[in-house]
């Protein structure tokens, strides 16, 4: 062997070529900042979507409360009918005993 092969294997060699010189060259990392943001409805651009889902979700609750209030209603004229029935009862219970 000669000199000069016995000294370039000891010298730490500098590839400037290599990925993370290139990396930090172009500023890329390897996947650190490769997220990017997607379009949220938090954006103006998708404002109208928003409303529009806001809309639909509250023509949605107030058919379903509407649906409740009529079973609601029914259910009390029911209640009342048969109170009314129990109180016309109780009179001929007492009619009958005096």
């Amino acid at each position: 062997m000669d000199g000069y092969a016995a000294k370039s294997a000891t010298v730490p060699r500098f590839d400037s070529t290599s990925r993370s010189v290139m990396a930090k060259k172009f500023k890329l990392d390897a996947g650190a900042n490769t997220f990017v943001e997607m379009n949220t409805l938090l954006e103006p651009a998708n404002n109208a979507t928003a409303q529009q889902h806001d809309k639909e979700e509250i023509a949605e609750v107030s058919q379903q409360l509407s649906q409740i209030k009529k079973k609601h209603d029914e259910a009390k004229k029911l209640a009342t009918n048969k109170q009314l029935q129990y109180q016309e009862l109780l009179k001929e219970i007492e009619a009958l005993d005096a």
